[in-house]
């Protein structure tokens, strides 16, 4: 863990110069470190979707969103995943645990993480879109990031799938985390 915490503080000494108006790297050791970063690029507009792609000069067949083929994708990409991202204030006053709230980030993370593989995979393997086996995804990685890196914690399966939003705003004595 503390690796993680060391390389997002290096990316911030590089970025973050003395007038620089970078946005500093995110860090929530409670997923994994390609969730934040993803998490942290897409607060920062950078993920590759087509329009940009295309800006640069790569040859694509469209710049149409490859899910809705209703309007340009970095119109739908960057809004729909900052709105997953930023889904719910941070500074919710229902969450009294600062574990809780890395939780509740986490969550958060992992859903516009999982979201933007699985635009990937039906963009570059051509998988089908199937909206219950991603919510099922959602489930099952968030459950499996977030209770591996509570190890202290007794995160139940049965009663994440009820309410994950339980761990969040549950005191810290009475589910364990901490």
């Amino acid at each position: 863990m503390w690796r993680y915490q060391k390389l997002t503080s290096i990316i911030d000494l590089k970025k973050l110069q003395p007038g620089s108006h970078a946005i500093p790297s995110l860090c929530n050791t409670s997923v994994p470190l390609k969730v934040s970063i993803f998490t942290w690029r897409a607060s920062l507009l950078r993920l590759p979707v087509r329009i940009e792609l295309d800006k640069r000069g790569l040859d694509l067949d469209t710049i149409r969103c490859p899910l809705c083929d209703d309007d340009l994708e970095s119109g739908c990409a960057n809004i729909s995943i900052d709105n997953v991202v930023n889904a719910f204030s941070d500074d919710n006053q229902s969450i009294n645990s600062r574990s809780g709230k890395r939780i509740w980030q986490g969550s958060k993370w992992v859903c516009g993480y999982i979201i933007w593989k699985n635009r990937n995979n039906k963009i570059c393997r051509k998988a089908k879109w199937d909206t219950a086996s991603i919510l099922s995804d959602i489930q099952l990685k968030s459950f499996q990031w977030i209770s591996k890196r509570f190890k202290n914690s007794n995160i139940d399966w049965h009663q994440w799938l009820i309410s994950p939003g339980f761990y969040v705003s549950s005191s810290n004595n009475r589910v364990g985390v901490g």
